[in-house]
């Protein structure tokens, strides 16, 4: 059977959490929309079970300054399911700023994490009509700037999925 592409890129933030060696982790399905929402229980310093929503796009706008940009589309479903993981505590909005050919030194691959307290900058998850998001990596930058509903950009530090897994 062959890998798909969501598992692959899903496979990248599963990665990087198990490094962080939790108590448990596990898929939360759902049959009509697709599955993308992770529960993980005893990460280093956080005792309550953390969900994190992940996303990925993988066809990246390059610009001429060598920097990228991602899009990504949330449908109002996704939102749904974004909404529900934060009813049940806390929840990670996980963006895989991916590649189609991963041996592209050019353009290494990146995670978007974005906080709890920060997913409302970005989303609405209440809308009704979906929401797009997009995540910029300048050319020698140690940030991503996530551009959603906020007149001004999230700033993003690469490694924060790596300082919340305590492997960084």
């Amino acid at each position: 059977m062959c890998v798909t592409e969501t598992e692959l890129f899903h496979g990248a933030v599963l990665a990087k959490i198990m490094r962080g060696k939790p108590d448990a982790l596990r898929l939360v399905e759902r049959d009509s929309v697709e599955r993308a929402v992770y529960l993980v229980e005893g990460l280093p310093g956080t005792p309550e079970p953390s969900s994190f929503y992940v996303k990925y796009s993988c066809t990246p706008q390059r610009r001429r300054d060598g920097s990228a940009v991602w899009a990504f589309t949330f449908s109002a479903a996704h939102l749904r399911q974004i909404r529900e993981a934060q009813e049940r505590g806390r929840t990670f909005l996980t963006l895989v700023c991916g590649n189609r050919n991963i041996k592209d030194k050019h353009l290494a691959m990146e995670l978007a994490v974005v906080w709890p307290d920060e997913i409302d900058m970005v989303l609405d998850t209440a809308s009704i009509e979906g929401a797009s998001i997009r995540v910029e990596k300048g050319a020698g930058r140690r940030r991503l700037r996530v551009h959603g509903r906020a007149s001004e950009p999230l700033l993003v530090k690469k490694a924060r999925m790596e300082q919340l897994v305590g492997t960084a």
